[in-house]
């Protein structure tokens, strides 16, 4: 399964520490430079960027030249740069939350999921418990409507 990654998901991930479960789920991951380069940003939490300083094996990191494209001018570089990624391999799966590039990638045809997505899928694996990764993931910056989050709570019990 090829998955492509903005820079949100990772992030996320690796603030509440449940990156590991991106690659039990998928094996690797691919990112364009600009998702590289936004995780490594002095903006950036310490545990991102100490995460993307040395990546695990399974992430593909891909410095390609991108067209410029008027349809992606609304939104960040990452974000632009993994939609145009995700068309160049084919991707399976492109990972996003930002709602303006999901209705993008979706208008252009590319499967898309979040972060709250891919903890749903851990969640229903055994690999995270939801109701610990909601509380961290609400200690972020990170931002649902407060229904995603009940809806992730109410499929996952605490146990």
């Amino acid at each position: 399964m090829t998955v492509v990654s903005d820079t949100s998901p990772l992030n996320y991930l690796v603030q509440i520490g449940a990156i590991e479960i991106l690659f039990q789920l998928f094996e690797s991951i691919n990112i364009p430079g600009a998702v590289r380069d936004e995780l490594l940003a002095i903006r950036a939490p310490a545990a991102t960027q100490d995460w993307i300083a040395n990546p695990p094996a399974g992430m593909i990191i891909h410095d390609l030249s991108f067209t410029s494209d008027p349809t992606l001018a609304r939104i960040h570089a990452g974000e632009r740069e993994a939609i145009q990624l995700a068309e160049r391999l084919g991707a399976d799966l492109t990972l996003l939350d930002d709602r303006m590039a999901r209705e993008i990638a979706l208008a252009r045809g590319i499967p898309v999921a979040g972060t709250l997505a891919v903890l749903d899928e851990a969640g229903t694996r055994g690999m995270v418990h939801i109701p610990t990764s909601v509380h961290r993931l609400r200690n972020t910056s990170f931002r649902a409507r407060p229904a995603l989050y009940d809806w992730l709570l109410d499929r996952h019990p605490a146990a």
